[in-house]
């Protein structure tokens, strides 16, 4: 399998199981308990075998030589924001609820987030993210994404 493929069945088989987990989630956990962490369980699989696999791995080969090293640093370092973001404002929007009782109304909702994030994730692999699959990293030297990569204001950026 291309590192796009699997990131994209990850992105994309998590968005489903987190809406499912969102949309039933009352009745998930009044009815089935074993149910709801077989699906949570099979949510944190794939987030692994998706995104997190393949995050280090498409930075390394689909930049040009010549920006490689920066643009992955940027890549990842975009990537760590992103998870401590998703880290504060998880417990921030679930934190919100009924504090008499000490339930959290919105926890099926940040779900529900979760799922927009990740169809969101799919979407953009789909549309953005080269296949590296059986290429060379000369190959992308010579991608038609390079005026990207310029445009993004990353020096030493010509063409040779």
């Amino acid at each position: 399998m291309g590192r796009r493929t699997i990131q994209l069945m990850g992105f994309t088989v998590c968005a489903v199981l987190f809406a499912v987990l969102g949309g039933a989630y009352h009745q998930l956990l009044n009815s089935s308990m074993p149910g709801f962490i077989v699906i949570f369980t099979l949510a944190q699989l794939f987030q692994n075998w998706g995104a997190n696999a393949t995050t280090f791995i498409i930075p390394g080969e689909v930049f040009p030589t010549k920006v490689r090293a920066s643009a992955h640093g940027i890549s990842a370092a975009c990537g760590k924001a992103g998870a401590i973001l998703a880290s504060f404002a998880f417990n921030v929007v679930v934190e919100i609820g009924d504090t008499t009782t000490g339930q959290h109304a919105f926890l099926p909702q940040t779900l529900g987030i979760f799922a927009g994030v990740m169809a969101l994730g799919a979407i953009i692999t789909w549309f953005c993210i080269p296949e590296s699959k059986g290429k060379d990293l000369e190959e992308f030297e010579e991608e038609p994404n390079f005026a990207i990569v310029e445009s993004a204001g990353l020096s030493g950026a010509e063409k040779v």
